[in-house]
């Protein structure tokens, strides 16, 4: 499975239908969640997932310096 937001893409494995936990701590690590911000994932009918990170508080798009 391919997460894509911005120009960054993670690749996470999945084994019988489950993710491969490491590689996906990776990818909730790299997004560096604070309390109350939450994802918006969209799924591509191409199995590609497309993510967007909301600030909680305030219900704004975080960016990131990596965009």
């Amino acid at each position: 499975m391919e997460i894509r937001m911005a120009d960054r893409i993670w690749t996470i494995p999945v084994n019988n239908m489950r993710l491969e936990v490491l590689a996906f701590n990776e990818f909730v690590a790299d997004l560096n969640l604070k309390f109350l911000d939450y994802l918006v994932v969209a799924m591509l009918h191409t199995v590609e997932f497309r993510v967007v990170v909301l600030h909680g508080d305030n219900d704004s798009e975080r960016l990131y310096n990596w965009f």
